[in-house]
């Protein structure tokens, strides 16, 4: 950053370098990376119609709505993590919530309850998801920056939930 001198008062004069240049040091730069907090699912018994992601501190706007920084499988029921016949799910941009620190993702056709589908959030790669301080997404554990986070999840009677790195529960 440049710093520019003009207009001393108070009988104040400028020397001959009426510029230079100003460093600002932060003393205590925030190497905290973001991490996955929450996933919930919205829908129906028969049908997720959106899935919302929670985050540890605020993300860049850019990254958190970027949609090539999510992936959506569908798994078929099988439940197995990359099953023949897996199908990625199309979803309409994600939308960033800037005051609840949330990304919610909108499939393009309701997911169906009864299969098994596989999240996953890039924290690493071209364009990872990035918080305002700039530090990649930790996805596999606390500190690991740089890393994706994944989850498995389903909805129905019939379907067991698994989310991983998270606490299972079932989906109803």
């Amino acid at each position: 950053m440049a710093l520019a001198l003009t207009a001393p008062t108070g009988g104040a004069v400028l020397g001959t370098a009426a510029t230079t240049i100003l460093r600002i040091h932060d003393p205590d730069p925030d190497f905290t990376p973001p991490q996955v907090t929450g996933l919930q699912w919205h829908g129906t018994a028969t049908a997720i119609t959106s899935i919302v992601l929670s985050f540890s501190k605020p993300l860049q706007a850019t990254s958190a709505s970027n949609p090539a920084d999510y992936q959506l499988v569908d798994l078929r029921t099988s439940g197995l993590a990359n099953p023949s016949g897996s199908l990625a799910v199309g979803f309409f941009p994600p939308v960033y919530n800037a005051a609840t620190d949330t990304v919610t993702l909108f499939p393009a056709q309701p997911l169906a309850a009864g299969h098994f589908y596989r999240i996953q959030v890039d924290g690493m790669g071209v364009a990872p998801i990035l918080d305002l301080a700039g530090n990649a997404l930790a996805g596999a554990s606390a500190g690991m920056t740089g890393t994706n986070y994944v989850a498995l999840i389903g909805e129905g009677k019939a379907t067991a939930l698994h989310r991983f790195g998270l606490p299972a529960t079932c989906g109803f």
